[in-house]
């Protein structure tokens, strides 16, 4: 009798530690770092372009009244390519390079809070541009997210 409740104890007990295992992970509970993937944004054949934005910090942007302040144009009707901000954030970054920029790679993980890295590829030659990055995620950021940014120099061999 003692075994079969000791059997019936243990096989609940089992059943209730799976149920568990089972269960969604909470906003907050990301031990596991998770890529987010993003979408390059560009304002290329639209007559805007980037301007206003603070470097190396993340601009996060939520709806057009917000993307607005960061463009210019030059006949004051400023374009750009439509976004659902329903569904996704736009976020901006800049910064300023020591020469010709190369190539700007990006990845966004989220961990308990966004992290941003901006990786920007530079030359030997040429003037020091500044530069603009934006990228479109497909999740809903509200604001803090951290800017991970470094320049990489290209070193001729």
């Amino acid at each position: 009798m003692k075994t079969k409740i000791f059997n019936h104890v243990a096989i609940v007990l089992l059943l209730l530690g799976s149920f568990s295992s089972c269960t969604e992970r909470s906003e907050n509970d990301f031990s596991e770092p998770i890529e987010i993937p993003i979408t390059e944004y560009s304002l290329n054949e639209t007559g805007s372009w980037w301007t206003n934005a603070e470097p190396q910090k993340v601009i996060v942007i939520n709806n057009s009244k917000e993307l607005k302040k960061y463009l210019a144009c030059t006949e004051g009707n400023c374009t750009y390519h439509s976004i659902d901000f329903s569904k996704n954030t736009l976020l901006l970054v800049s910064g300023q390079a020591s020469a010709n920029i190369i190539d700007i790679q990006t990845k966004l993980i989220k961990r308990a809070d966004y992290e941003f890295y901006v990786d920007a590829y530079v030359g030997v030659w040429g003037v020091a541009p500044v530069w603009h990055i934006a990228v479109l995620s497909p999740q809903k950021i509200k604001n803090n997210v951290k800017l991970n940014q470094k320049q990489i120099d290209f070193i001729e061999r």
